[in-house]
């Protein structure tokens, strides 16, 4: 049995991994698109805290201004809260500096968490800048000691003023890189974002080009899984068709042959979708093919063949085929050689389209060969096709043996069974010759003995001589039948041995007369040979038998003192030798049994 892959399952496998690839796809890019709505929130916030540390390092300006009036309004003796000042310009400088939590509203004293400085020129900037406000602070608490009234308290202020105006241009460089890392990192956030989303739409296009070629893949696939299932599914049902006719024809009685075999080819030519099947047997000189089976499909006629019978010598090109064992396919007559004219002609008479003819081979000799036609149309077969139409043949031409080999053994039986008979028939015969034949010179040589020995030293000389004469007769009779049954059973066991040696006529037929000279004096023998009888090269022996045989059946069938003649003459150059007596014929009935082993006709007189 063929093997069948499971399609649905292959399916099922590769569509599995096409939903693999899609999710992994789809949840790359909502993990991308999480990822550039994260990283773009975490960028806004940044830039909404780079806001609040702008706004707090220019706050810084309006501290140190702040400061510096704070101071000249204390040096006219108006009370200020200048250490309140102070402390929020060293913890906004802190926290601008190394991160923190810091109040970025001082009506409502909202704080909020800054992170370090995040460059190290605003780091340079920030300490910088520490510096100065301390150097402000002590130069301050200095002037507000002298007091405005002092000598030096003019210089001291614009020493102070001074130091104010420098701290804000640091103030002011602050905001400026603050600003800048802001760009920058807005910057940085839009290239990020274009590299994520470039990066994605490139995984995006492979993965789409992935599934369109596994999609692609995945259709010529099932595709080719299906027709592969289909090739097998047709194998499997050659399979069970080779598998019925094999059995049938196992099974079969070889009386029912002919007709399986128009079973079996209705049945090829119906599932090979044929519309002509024959069955052509061969000669055994492989001259002579003749059409013994035939089967056509509803509405198709029966061709219209020259003869059922035709020589394969007429047929040269088809003849080659056939005699070197090859399976013939033609697919529309064009494919016919330029030699085989005789054979398209046909063909086209026969409105034949396409055909396949597969050779009958039996133990390397062609018996025949089966012819499948398609005349409605046009026919390709496939390998599983022409293997069917392979294995049908060899199972009618197993079947068509095994019919001959039967037929075979029915004769050997037939033969055994006359032999038997014959057998029966010959031991029959046998006893009645011992019975008969036999008996009657044992019983005369039996009564000789007895007078014999009755008379005695009585008996007289002549009546001693012929009964001697009498007993020697009937024991070279004897000898005779028992010599013809060692001939007999010799010819019936092929031991009979001949030795041929030249002879003459005269001198076979002179020794038989004179084996059964004493039979023959109640006849009158002639013998007339034609002249110039030429020696013969025979077995003298086996020669002389067979004459004494002729003359003692001329003398047991024939009156006493009638004739006897041997003739001889050459005939067409063949030497006959003729025993005949005068005394009527044999009847018709007796004729046709004459020459079996014992037999013997009732009439004494012919």
């Amino acid at each position: 049995m063929y093997p069948i892959p499971n399609v649905k399952n292959l399916v099922n496998v590769n569509l599995n991994s096409t939903k693999l690839a899609l999710p992994t796809l789809i949840a790359l890019l909502i993990v991308t698109l999480f990822g550039i709505l994260a990283y773009t929130i975490s960028t806004l916030y940044e830039q909404k805290l780079d806001g609040i540390i702008i706004d707090l390092a220019g706050r810084q300006r309006m501290l140190i201004q702040r400061h510096l009036n704070e101071i000249l309004l204390r040096s006219q003796g108006i009370p200020t809260d200048f250490e309140t000042t102070r402390h929020l310009l060293r913890r906004s400088a802190e926290a601008l500096l190394h991160g923190g939590h810091i109040i970025v509203n001082l009506d409502e004293e909202e704080s909020v968490s800054i992170p370090p400085a995040p460059t190290k020129t605003i780091a340079n900037l920030l300490s910088r800048q520490q510096t100065m406000i301390r150097e402000l602070i002590r130069k301050s608490d200095e002037f507000l000691d002298v007091g405005s009234d002092h000598v030096v308290a003019s210089s001291m202020l614009k020493d102070l003023r001074n130091l104010s105006a420098e701290i804000q241009g640091v103030a002011n460089l602050t905001v400026k890189q603050f600003s800048k890392s802001s760009q920058s990192k807005v910057q940085s956030m839009i290239i990020v974002e274009l590299l994520i989303g470039l990066i994605t739409a490139i995984i995006g296009t492979f993965l789409g080009r992935q599934i369109k070629k596994t999609n692609v893949k995945l259709t010529d696939e099932i595709q080719e899984r299906t027709r592969i299932e289909e090739t097998l599914r047709y194998r499997i049902r050659i399979e069970h068709l080779v598998t019925d006719l094999s059995t049938q024809f196992i099974t079969l009685e070889i009386k029912n042959l002919d007709a399986e075999i128009y079973r079996a080819l209705a049945a090829i030519g119906r599932f090979a979708g044929l519309d002509r099947c024959f069955l052509f047997s061969i000669d055994l000189q492989g001259q002579v093919a003749r059409s013994t089976h035939v089967w056509c499909r509803s509405g198709v006629p029966e061709p219209r063949m020259f003869s059922n019978e035709y020589s394969l010598a007429e047929w040269s090109w088809f003849a080659r085929q056939l005699m070197a064992h090859r399976l013939v396919q033609i697919i529309g007559l064009d494919g016919l050689p330029s030699e085989a004219i005789r054979e398209r002609l046909e063909f086209q008479r026969q409105a034949i389209q396409s055909l396949v003819v597969v050779p009958l081979v039996w133990q390397g000799s062609l018996v025949g060969y089966l012819r499948f036609d398609a005349v409605q149309r046009q026919i390709s077969w496939s390998p599983e096709d022409i293997r069917l139409l392979q294995m049908s043949g060899e199972i009618l031409v197993n079947a068509l043996q095994r019919k001959c080999t039967e037929e075979e053994l029915r004769t050997r039986e037939q033969e055994k069974l006359n032999a038997y008979r014959q057998r029966d028939a010959l031991q029959s015969a046998l006893l009645s010759l011992v019975s008969h034949e036999l008996r009657t010179p044992l019983t005369a040589i039996k009564a000789s003995v007895a007078g014999l020995k009755e008379l005695g030293p009585r008996v007289q000389v002549d009546l001693w001589e012929e009964a001697l004469d009498g007993i020697h007769v009937e024991i070279d009779y004897l000898n005779g039948l028992i010599e013809n049954l060692l001939d007999m059973s010799r010819v019936e066991a092929g031991t009979l041995s001949t030795q041929r040696e030249w002879h003459l006529l005269e001198d076979l037929v002179e020794g038989a007369v004179r084996r059964v000279k004493r039979l023959l004096y109640s006849r009158h023998l002639s013998v007339n040979f034609d002249k110039e009888i030429p020696p013969i090269c025979v077995d003298g022996g086996d020669l002389q038998r067979v004459f004494v045989n002729l003359l003692d059946n001329a003398v047991k069938y024939s009156l006493s003192s009638s004739r006897i003649t041997i003739g001889a003459r050459v005939n067409h150059g063949h030497l006959e030798v003729r025993i005949t007596n005068d005394c009527g014929l044999i009847s018709v009935d007796d004729i046709s049994r004459i020459f079996e082993r014992f037999y013997r006709i009732k009439q004494a007189n012919t």
